[in-house]
């Protein structure tokens, strides 16, 4: 997202063991059985599968109306408009966890494409069939370090020279972890979906502090951490492959 421990923790009880890929086999991400497979720093690794617990946050709640709404909605559309559905989801593709290309049903690409849009603030009419997506190169200066600044009290994103106002990304960030820690993705977190203004980009950077306060926390006493960002373009109902920067926290 490096070289730390070989496997992760995990819950009391679990075991976890390293996998080497062959026979034809190549990757493994899943539960298959009783046994979870994925993959962190330390490569390939397989653990016992326990039940999640569930904490009915307000987030998973959310998610959960979200997607009920979307169900319904679905069940209300004229057979025309979900046949028109199934035409687009044939011809548009996703990739998975393990970058295969996979089709989704009409119903799926219904309810995927629409909280895409709701997330972003689109107000296309939920019926409407996205047109492909326009997404631009270089929004994001990746090869410039996330600022983390506790005296500033800021978590600022450098812009690329792709950059324009209004262009609509959503944030993912990762708590304050270790400094030796690359990999954050299981533990990312949607923290805003910023729309870019005019002043962000004549100043070439835009502001994530506040919005990564209201997910993790102030930045005090977090000196020597590291924040790792995943940023996705929106447009058309769809979010184009991530940029991600890091950055240490500073004094």
């Amino acid at each position: 997202m490096i070289s730390a421990p070989l496997w992760p923790p995990t819950k009391k009880g679990s075991y976890m063991g390293k996998v080497v890929f062959g026979g034809g086999v190549s990757a493994i991400s899943g539960k298959v059985s009783g046994t979870v497979y994925a993959r962190n720093k330390g490569g390939a690794y397989a653990r016992n599968f326990a039940v999640p617990t569930n904490p009915n946050t307000q987030a998973q709640l959310d998610a959960r109306d979200r997607l009920t709404q979307m169900s319904n909605e679905w069940r209300a559309l004229a057979q025309a408009v979900q046949d028109a559905w199934a035409a687009w989801a044939l011809t548009h593709p996703i990739l998975d966890r393990l970058g295969a290309a996979i089709k989704l049903s009409a119903h799926g690409a219904f309810v995927k494409i629409n909280i895409n849009r709701d997330l972003a603030g689109d107000a296309t009419a939920h019926g409407t069939i996205p047109a492909d997506p326009t997404f631009v190169a270089a929004i994001i200066d990746n090869s410039t370090a996330l600022d983390a600044d506790i005296s500033d009290n800021v978590i600022e994103i450098a812009l690329g020279a792709g950059a324009l106002a209004d262009q609509i990304l959503a944030i993912f960030a990762s708590p304050a972890v270790s400094a030796g820690v690359n990999n954050t993705l299981a533990a990312e977190r949607l923290v805003e979906v910023h729309t870019l203004t005019a002043g962000e980009i004549t100043a070439v950077k835009f502001d994530i502090r506040a919005a990564w306060a209201a997910r993790f926390g102030g930045l005090a006493g977090l000196a020597g951490k590291k924040i790792i960002v995943n940023c996705y373009q929106y447009d058309e109902g769809q979010f184009a492959s991530p940029t991600k920067v890091s950055g240490s926290i500073v004094a």
